[in-house]
């Protein structure tokens, strides 16, 4: 996040430069309340240091809590055919 409050231009390369894989617990674990609380708290610190908006925490925590309500099966889904393209 640093680089995004910095000068420096990013830009996406289609080089994959990292091959993983993901068991069924990532997906179990990317849900909850306590990963929810989490991510608002990192979204808030990025705001603190100037990086987003009110509003921006607000609509991406809402997006957030979509994803995490999810069964973990629909999750999967959603990470697998639409996150990780």
């Amino acid at each position: 996040m640093r680089f995004l409050s910095s000068n420096y231009t990013l830009i996406n390369i289609s080089d994959t430069l990292v091959n993983m894989r993901a068991g069924n617990g990532m997906y179990k674990r990317r849900g909850g309340i306590r990963y929810l609380k989490a991510y608002i708290k990192q979204k808030a610190a990025w705001k603190n240091q100037g990086i987003g908006s009110n509003k921006t925490v607000v609509f991406s925590s809402i997006a957030m809590m979509g994803s995490i309500i999810f069964p973990t099966s629909l999750r999967k889904l959603l990470y697998q055919r639409i996150l990780h393209k």
